[in-house]
């Protein structure tokens, strides 16, 4: 069941529905990919809503992390520059696609979009796209509290005008926008309702 309450503090869900059933489960039919810029909120919704309904879910990031033996996304950075970087992001988001046969919740980078390849690849595999969405200054302002996160700015730009860039991008990839308005795990909540109301999540009730 999904027990919003449990999760980080997040309301029950669907309280009613569970006093009337005994055992409830529920199964993803798709990949679903949670795409945004950074400061979004985008590990906070993927893992809420993992949790919550009891699916199965990848965060890209510390993937990266761990084929360059653990060292932190902004040494990485450093070390490649922008164009390998986003290379480098693109070829392991693929090579994590491929390695899962189930479908599962994919929380990528927010440059992740920036090579259309790989977005169409997760494409192919049949993953629905959810844009997690948020106001500027809100991005602004958590970036500000941790700034060393590998974010790839293009050079030549500042970090605003490489975030503002990726807008169109996110725009062109995603099935659906969820606007997260300050309040990351309400915005947990309407992407699984939206995911179930789309089928994408199924709910399997047995007595």
């Amino acid at each position: 069941m999904a027990e919003w309450r449990k999760v980080n503090g997040l309301e029950e869900a669907m309280s009613k529905k569970k006093a009337a059933l005994k055992h409830v489960h529920y199964k993803l039919l798709r990949p679903v990919g949670i795409i945004g810029n950074p400061g979004t909120g985008k590990s906070t919704i993927g893992d809420a809503l993992a949790k919550a309904a009891g699916l199965e879910r990848t965060d890209i990031d510390p993937c990266i992390e761990a084929v360059y033996g653990g060292r932190k996304l902004q040494d990485i950075y450093d070390e490649l520059g922008y164009g390998k970087f986003i290379r480098a992001e693109g070829f392991i988001a693929r090579w994590v696609f491929d390695s899962h046969s189930e479908p599962r919740i994919y929380m990528p980078g927010g440059s992740f979009d920036k090579w259309g390849e790989t977005v169409q690849h997760y494409k192919d595999g049949g993953t629905f796209f959810a844009y997690v969405q948020d106001d500027f200054d809100r991005i602004m302002k958590s970036i500000g509290r941790r700034p060393l996160r590998g974010i790839a700015v293009e050079p030549g730009k500042t970090l605003e005008q490489e975030l503002r860039d990726r807008i169109p991008l996110f725009e062109h990839d995603k099935d659906i926008t969820i606007h997260v308005g300050g309040d990351r795990h309400h915005a947990a909540k309407e992407l699984f309702e939206v995911l179930l109301g789309e089928g994408i999540i199924v709910r399997i009730e047995a007595e």
